[in-house]
């Protein structure tokens, strides 16, 4: 699909593909001075216990509600009136309610915390269709438009049911052991697995993302996954379960992530994905994670980037070579005995810096300004800005990396890594970003590759590298190294992923069957660089060879041995023959899981400012041009979708805000959370100055 700029093209673009009528709506109906004005216009007050479910009807008319009153209100909400009040007949606090497809908004569908699925006519308030083929909370449930008779469910059980109007069901008399199960996330990450949240695409129904109890969120092809039944009648996981095809998957998670998930166990915190949902072009996904960050994801296959390799720019790895080395069969400035000297000259000039505007070089004169007294956030919110404009700037990128760094909330050195990667990519000889990824590297516990990469740092620019600040990171990578050589036991465990340890040779050849994957301790792969691995004792050579995986070749890395240049080095799982939680064998299918995470795909952007760490029905959505989602501390959060800024704060209940809703089509919020009541949003009438 074409994108266009104006609303002109747009509305042609509407006479031959539907999706430009999604995107014109989207961009009229919610505006900057629409959100400015945004405000409390009404509440509905009708339950009797915390509100945690809110769901409008496809033709905006209805808004329904659920409860821990277990009771299910529909609401009028432009007049402000209940119509009906459902008992649901659930025993447990509701959690889910979905408006059934094509049925004139006259049939519900719930899910509760008494492991049940109950379908409600709300003209006659009675349930005419029961499932507790779940045996844990049933947290999400989601339909599709497309094909009303089938709905699925998503439960802390680990498994994601799909549900069919046009047969009879009946309940197995146990109910560990449904016959329509479409995901068992059981199989692949164990048998603590939690699905938390379901979504399907509005635009391609057959893509289903589920959000776990881990920071993955895993997108599924529907079309390529049969309903199974993979339960033995001894309870045993049957081996003749089919595998779930790898082209019907694919994991997304936020690159910093995976290597943090041991310490988010040692404090305590959880990490789970809250909400999922695709944007109403269906080209983006949003997850709102529990103790983390609400991410935007690229579906599209050509914007994806694995957060296990970044590729660090050709120059860079070709200058920090020796004018004599031979290595890469370069010999004095010379390949195949072409000389390469004038080629580093063009690259040079073709990635030189170049002059801002005048409104971005304010912003950036400003952000400059509010960095030096300490003002992190307003500078990071103004080089958002400057970006926006001028998107390949290398000194806004490594700008805003400073800023991310000082900052220092969680996840804010991860994504300055990327900047500064970034700004070396549009100009390799921009020594600031340089030292500022090698700060990024140490701070992220990635000692082996932050100590290669400031030795080439050194080489590439020995002027700056007898500085203040440089010299401060070389004592500190120093002290780091000396302690680690101090205690071997205690090595780079940051860098080993919670999922995976290095293997001997003879245990991996021994599970040759197995699915290889990806260690995440992979952050650069260097063009020019050589990938023999060495096991001798760490030199102080600045030409000291760098894995495959950016570590220096002399020292001891985790990943165990080095790869050949370009290739992946590959681990087992390390979960142990037995389960840890049921002494069970771990099935065939979760080896796949690794193979799957290596090739997670990682954001595109972040909003942060919320809080997500008490609930786990947290929710996230688009609104227009913005993104929006509750939070901890009884506010809700308004975020410019493209700059990632937080553009309005508005106070959405007393304890907590969980629920938001936007209105299908009109500038209209409707939000929930402990209290009881359920409040709408919308613009206030302007005021004359």
């Amino acid at each position: 699909m074409k994108k266009f700029n104006n609303m002109a093209q747009v509305q042609f673009g509407r006479e031959f593909d539907e999706r430009y009528g999604r995107i014109m709506v989207e961009r009229q109906r919610v505006t900057d001075n629409l959100i400015k004005r945004l405000g409390l216009i009404g509440e509905l007050d009708g339950h009797t216990g915390c509100v945690n479910c809110l769901e409008w009807s496809s033709d905006g008319r209805l808004l329904a509600s659920g409860s821990d009153d277990i009771h299910i209100s529909v609401w009028d909400a432009f007049r402000k009136k209940k119509l009906s009040s459902i008992s649901t007949g659930h025993h447990g606090n509701v959690f889910s309610v979905k408006f059934i497809p094509n049925s004139g908004n006259l049939h519900l569908v719930s899910g509760a915390a008494d492991h049940g699925v109950r379908v409600h006519d709300t003209s006659t308030e009675e349930c005419f269709r029961v499932c507790s083929c779940h045996s844990s909370r049933v947290k999400r449930i989601v339909t599709d438009p497309t094909t009303p008779h089938l709905f699925w469910s998503a439960g802390e059980d680990g498994l994601v049911l799909q549900h069919d109007f046009r047969v009879s069901h009946t309940c197995a008399p146990d109910a560990k052991k449904p016959k329509n199960v479409l995901i068992d996330l059981k199989l692949y990450i164990g048998g603590k697995a939690e699905a938390k949240c379901l979504s399907l695409n509005p635009v391609r129904t057959e893509m289903m993302a589920v959000g776990a109890s881990d920071p993955y969120i895993r997108l599924y092809d529907r079309r390529m996954i049969k309903v199974q039944f993979c339960e033995n009648e001894d309870g045993t996981v049957s081996t003749d379960c089919p595998e779930i095809p790898a082209g019907a998957v694919q994991y997304f998670v936020p690159g910093h992530l995976p290597s943090k998930l041991s310490d988010f166990v040692r404090r305590y915190r959880t990490l789970a994905s809250t909400y999922v949902e695709f944007s109403p072009d269906g080209t983006e996904l949003l997850a709102n994670l529990g103790g983390e960050q609400i991410y935007l994801f690229p579906l599209r296959s050509d914007l994806h980037k694995n957060y296990t390799t970044f590729i660090v720019p050709e120059l860079v790895a070709e200058d920090t070579l020796p004018k004599h080395s031979t290595t890469n069969g370069y010999s004095n400035g010379y390949k195949n005995g072409i000389s390469t000297a004038s080629e580093k000259v063009v690259k040079m000039e073709q990635v030189g810096r170049f002059p801002l505007p005048d409104r971005v070089e304010e912003m950036k004169t400003e952000a400059n300004a509010a960095f030096e007294g300490k003002k992190y956030c307003r500078a990071i919110q103004l080089y958002n800005e400057a970006l926006l404009i001028c998107p390949d700037s290398p000194i806004l990128l490594g700008n805003r990396g400073a800023a991310l760094l000082k900052r220092a909330w969680d996840g804010d050195v991860y994504v300055a890594l990327r900047d500064c990667y970034s700004a070396l990519n549009l100009d390799p000889g921009h020594h600031k970003a340089y030292l500022r990824l090698c700060r990024c590297l140490f701070e992220l516990k990635k000692l082996d590759e932050a100590i290669s990469r400031f030795g080439e740092f050194k080489q590439r620019f020995p002027v700056y590298a007898l500085n203040t600040t440089s010299k401060k990171l070389e004592e500190e990578l120093s002290v780091a190294l000396k302690k680690r050589e101090s205690s071997p036991s205690a090595s780079d465990t940051s860098q080993h992923s919670p999922f995976s340890t290095s293997t001997s040779s003879s245990a991996q050849s021994a599970h040759t069957s197995t699915p290889p994957r990806v260690t995440r301790n992979i952050f650069f792969h260097f063009s020019g660089a050589s990938a023999e691995s060495s096991n001798s004792e760490h030199s102080n050579d600045s030409d000291a060879q760098v894995s495959s995986s950016g570590t220096p070749g002399g020292l001891r890395t985790s990943s165990g041995s080095g790869t050949e240049a370009g290739e992946e080095s590959v681990t087992e799982p390390h979960e142990n023959p037995e389960d840890k939680t049921g002494g069970k064998k771990i099935p065939k299918l979760h080896l796949s899981e690794s193979m799957y995470q290596s090739r997670a795909v990682d954001f595109s952007e972040r909003y942060c400012g919320h809080c997500n760490t008490t609930t786990d029905i947290k929710e996230a959505n688009f609104f227009g041009n913005y993104i929006c989602a509750g939070s901890d501390d009884g506010s809700f959060f308004v975020w410019d979708r493209k700059t990632t800024n937080i553009v309005k704060i508005l106070r959405g209940d007393e304890s907590i805000v969980n629920c938001i809703q936007p209105h299908p089509s009109t500038c209209l919020l409707a939000t929930s959370g402990i209290e009881q009541v359920v409040r709408l949003w919308a613009p206030l009438p302007e005021v004359p100055e």
